[in-house]
């Protein structure tokens, strides 16, 4: 009885649920959580069980409020703010500040990858799908999946296996999808036999299995429309090969989507580069 008058008589000294939800840019539910979790409780409680804090716990919102901003979980909390001290505090900063980092990379990496894309669609407004040209590509990290298919389904199966495992694996390099034809297929003919379908990255995957692409000089040819049809920039491709006795390196054509679904619903704006190392 005499802690509760005690506590009457200073009631002005105290901040109430709301106040302190105002003050500290918060929630009173998030602040009745935090007490049913035993992470942050009122200093008095008053008649109707009413919840009273003082200022000087206002640090300690604070502290909570800015770990949860960093995305710490609340049982990692509620086991720090019963062990705090300078030290534990310094180790958990380090930690955090290590997540941080590492979502700083992968968020450079999106962005990289999101710069390539507008470089590529910029390129790709302005090519003439007539021509052959010599393109210089960059090396890259090759995660494939063998298909040896012309059926569609087949293919979009490997192609979602592939994408499937990037996610699962929490990849942050951007990609490219490619598909993979080998000249001894288009010499006798069959222009849709697929061999491979590949995931393209300019860095290394950390778990996904991968092959090196070393940056070399192609030739590169484009298709314009549906890919029903994509047998005459092959045949365009390699007739010029032949006139100008130019081979293949690596006996590949690779197949790259410019403009897609994702980009038009016309059909007849798709736009296909086909690309062969020389």
């Amino acid at each position: 009885h005499i802690v509760k008058e005690i506590f009457l008589m200073s009631r002005n000294e105290y901040l109430t649920t709301g106040e302190v939800a105002r003050m500290m840019g918060t929630t009173k539910n998030t602040l009745f959580h935090y007490d049913q979790l035993g992470i942050f409780s009122p200093e008095a409680r008053g008649d109707n069980d009413y919840r009273y804090y003082t200022v000087r716990q206002m640090d300690v919102l604070d502290a909570i409020i800015t770990l949860r901003e960093l995305g710490m979980p609340l049982p990692e909390i509620k086991e720090y703010m019963e062990h705090r001290s300078p030290e534990n505090y310094a180790t958990l900063l380090t930690k955090e500040n290590a997540v941080i980092e590492q979502q700083i990379r992968a968020l450079k990496e999106k962005q990289k990858w999101i710069q390539r894309q507008q470089k590529r669609i910029k390129t790709s407004l302005t090519t003439n799908p007539d021509i052959i040209e010599e393109v210089s590509l960059p090396g890259f990290y090759i995660a494939a999946h063998h298909v040896s298919s012309s059926d569609d389904k087949t293919i979009s199966v490997k192609v979602s296996e592939l994408l499937n495992s990037y996610y699962e694996s929490k990849e942050t390099t951007g990609f490219t999808v490619l598909y993979i034809q080998m000249e001894r297929d288009l010499a006798r003919g069959a222009h849709n036999l697929y061999h491979e379908v590949c995931l393209a990255m300019q860095t290394p995957p950390k778990k996904m299995p991968y092959r090196i692409l070393p940056a070399s000089k192609c030739l590169a040819a484009y298709h314009l429309g549906d890919w029903d049809d994509i047998s005459l920039a092959y045949d365009r491709l390699r007739s010029y090969m032949k006139q100008h006795q130019i081979t293949s390196s690596d006996g590949r054509f690779y197949e790259e989507e410019l403009i897609n679904a994702t980009m038009t619903d016309k059909q007849s704006e798709y736009l296909t580069r086909i690309i062969v190392r020389i």
